[in-house]
Order: C-alpha cells, then structure tokens, then sequence
C-alpha cells in the first residue's frame, strides 16, 4: 500500500495555528469546517494512505496519531472540505521535507495490516474525547486480531477493567461510533448479540472487509 507523499507547507507556520489545526483535525472530523480553516490547516501534519478498502486520512500533532478515518465516509460536507486540502497539498511546490515519525510509523503499521500481518508495533496515539470514551478505546485492543466479542461482553470486559464506569452496551456503542482512530483502535471486532455488523462509523462494508482480511488471512 502507499502513501500519497505531498510537498509540505511552509514550516514556518506558527504554533497558534498549528494548535488550532489540532483541535479542528482531531475532532473525528465531524464538527463543521469552513474554507477558512482549510487556510489554518498545516498540511504537513495530515497524509492520505491509498488502502485496499479507499482512501485513509491520517493526521498528527506532531508527535502522536491523532486521526485515522477512511475518507469516502465522511459525510458529504466533511468530504469536500478533506478534498479541498489535498488539492492545497498537492499544490504545493515547496521541497523535500520528510514525513511526521508517527505517519511514517503509521504506514509501516497500514502497510503490515493490508498485506495480511499482525502488525508487531503499535503507533504513538491520542485520541481525543472523554474520560469515559478514552476507556472503552483503551480495551479495543484487547480484543484478539481477527476474533469479535458482542457489545454486551465488550460492556463486560469494560467494567471488570473499571469497576466505576457501569458501561451498558447501548453506552459502548456510542462511544465505539466515536473513535478516532480506525483499525489501530479496532472497533471493528465489537458486533451484534445476534452477529450482525451493526455499528460501524465507517459503514458497514468496511466493518465486514476488515474482519474477513483478519479472519482468513495467509498464515
């Protein structure tokens, strides 16, 4: 798999933008952008990795993962908006500056996951949301690669590990549709009582590609 390896901007980009870029970038690209903050993005902290299943935006502080989310499922209006900052990255003929450590770390993790290996690393993350949605991401990767585990013993497995939490299975799923950092964080193995892939921000084709690559990869 590759990564679409852009010009960056000029790195003389301040730190209050750059702080500004965080909090818009790591917001699970949900809350409403505008053109202008396609202008305060510094496009060197975000990348696009080419994957079997679309397009992935990968975005940095500078030091930690902090967005991991395939692209086409995105709404319309998010969309659009990623969209207009690849073409500001593309066009952007400044030279050679290397990839962000984390992205670099990030792609040799994707690139290990696509070709049908478990990844023996894991990426410096840090994804943002509540104390209580931290929780429930920081048991995700307790979950076997290629095994799944229903929403009610995913609630199961959050209480045994925080006993002041009482996590219901309707609460994880909502913090599940929240994550930030697909695969990596892998939401994708919690599925229904009944078996169904319900619940996946990404939709539910990619939740079920994922999971078949996992289940009935080359050994």
């Amino acid at each position: 798999m590759k990564i679409k390896k852009e010009n960056s901007v000029n790195e003389n980009v301040t730190d209050n933008v750059t702080d500004k870029v965080n909090d818009k970038v790591t917001d699970n690209v949900t809350d409403n952008v505008t053109q202008d903050a396609v202008e305060e993005i510094d496009v060197n902290k975000v990348a696009f990795y080419e994957s079997p299943l679309g397009e992935i935006l990968l975005a940095t502080d500078g030091i930690y993962l902090k967005t991991l989310k395939f692209i086409d499922d995105v709404d319309l209006e998010h969309r659009e908006f990623w969209e207009r900052i690849k073409v500001e990255k593309s066009s952007l003929k400044k030279s050679k500056t290397k990839l962000y450590k984390v992205i670099e770390h990030t792609v040799e993790w994707l690139d290990m996951y696509f070709d049908g290996k478990i990844p023996d690393f894991t990426p410096k993350l840090k994804p943002e949301g509540t104390d209580y949605q931290r929780k429930i991401w920081n048991i995700l990767p307790e979950i076997p690669y290629g095994k799944t585990v229903t929403y009610k013993e995913f609630a199961e497995m959050v209480n045994n590990k925080y006993g002041d939490v009482h996590a219901v299975p309707r609460s994880v799923g909502g913090a599940l549709g929240k994550n930030p950092i697909d695969i990596i964080i892998p939401c994708h193995r919690v599925i229904g009582s009944d078996g169904s892939m319900t619940g996946y921000a990404d939709g539910v084709g990619k939740k079920m590609a994922l999971l078949f690559l996992e289940q009935f990869r080359e050994l």
